[in-house]
C-alpha cells in the first residue's frame, strides 16, 4: 500500500480490534477507505491477525468481499471455458476443480512459414 497514512491507519486498526471491533468490520473499514483486496490481506498479515494463506482466505470470504468473490470466481469460469473451446489449446483441470493449467502451443522460432529459417535484420 503506497498510502503515506497507512501506518496511521494500522495503528487505529490496532485501537478497533482493542475496543472490540471484529475482521469482519474491520475489513468493511478499510474497503470503505479505498484499500484494495490485496491491500486489506496484507494489512491483516500486518497486524497478526492471520497468516498469509488464512489472511488471503478471511479477506475473499468476507462480507466486504464476497462481491469481489463471485464476480472473480465467475470471471475464471469464463475464461476456462474460452481456452477450453479452443481447439489449439491443451487445457487441463486438477481432479479439485480449483487449479488448471493451458499449454499454448508456440511456433519454432527457427522456422518461418517458407520452410526457411528467419534471420536477424541487418542494421
Amino acid at each position: 500500500m503506497q498510502r503515506p497514512d497507512y501506518q496511521d491507519l494500522l495503528t487505529e486498526a490496532r485501537r478497533r480490534l482493542a475496543a472490540g471491533a471484529d475482521i469482519e468490520a474491520l475489513l468493511e473499514w478499510f474497503k470503505g477507505l479505498g484499500f484494495h483486496q490485496v491491500d486489506c490481506i496484507f494489512a491483516v498479515i500486518q497486524l497478526e491477525l492471520a497468516p498469509q494463506p488464512e489472511a488471503k482466505r478471511l479477506v475473499q470470504y468476507s462480507r466486504a468481499w464476497s462481491a469481489t468473490r463471485k464476480q472473480s470466481e465467475e470471471l475464471h469460469e469464463a475464461l476456462l471455458q474460452e481456452l477450453a473451446d479452443d481447439p489449439d489449446l491443451d487445457v487441463r483441470v486438477d481432479p479439485d476443480g480449483k487449479h488448471w493449467t493451458v499449454a499454448l502451443p508456440l511456433p519454432d522460432p527457427t522456422a518461418t512459414d517458407s520452410g526457411s529459417p528467419t534471420t536477424a535484420p541487418q542494421l
